[in-house]
């Protein structure tokens, strides 16, 4: 109806708002790690998968998000992780195709490090691209971002989150096949679980299928 169509479009008007600010922000500093609490990663990990299962449905994508038995707390901002993984998520929806699958993976990567991948069966990107769409605006002419409506902001602020981490965006794309988003995150081992930083009681999907 009417009314639903306004609040939509409000919303939507929102979100772009709060992206142009953040790109447009001075504000670039890398995060001092060794000062931030240690976190685990599930919870705003969740968060994030759950805040994006409707538009996966709407866009008959299957998502997908197996929190680890294990925890693996890393030093990060939680909101900001959150917020890096609802615009790597939405983006591997939106590039994708109607039957497509998007995999949100936690991996431990030796002793020091843990991979967050999100991993779609999309469009692809081809590799001389795979730098200029994290900058902001971009279009890529041959179709990721003139698939789908978008500002091309999302990718950016991910970037931008990663690099106040101390870390990266990488990308690993084949054309016509599907897309790799990781971002490598220090782990940071408290003298004990109990020392973890407090979060709230982290929801859990029903199934590998995120609900």
């Amino acid at each position: 109806n009417m009314l639903g169509l306004i609040s939509q479009s409000g919303d939507h008007m929102a979100k772009i708002v709060r992206d142009v600010l953040d790109i447009a922000s001075d504000d670039d500093a890398v995060l001092d790690m060794a000062e931030l609490a240690p976190i685990d990663p599930v919870y705003p990990l969740t968060r994030a998968v759950q805040s994006l299962s409707a538009s996966a449905r709407d866009n008959d994508v299957r998502l997908f998000w197996s929190p680890p038995d294990s925890p693996f707390p890393i030093a990060a901002d939680a909101a900001d992780l959150e917020l890096l993984a609802a615009k790597l998520i939405d983006n591997a929806i939106k590039f994708n195709r109607p039957g497509g699958a998007v995999k949100v993976q936690l991996t431990p990567v030796g002793t020091g490090q843990v991979r967050l991948d999100i991993i779609d069966n999309g469009i692809g990107i081809a590799s001389k691209d795979t730098r200029r769409i994290l900058e902001p605006f971009v279009q890529v002419d041959e179709g990721y971002t003139r698939a789908v409506d978008g500002t091309g902001l999302g990718l950016c602020v991910a970037s931008r989150i990663a690099r106040q981490h101390a870390t990266q965006l990488q990308i690993r794309s084949t054309p016509g096949k599907g897309s790799v988003f990781s971002v490598l995150f220090q782990r940071k081992a408290p003298a004990a679980l109990s020392d973890m930083k407090a979060l709230p009681e982290t929801p859990q999907p029903a199934n590998k299928e995120a609900a």
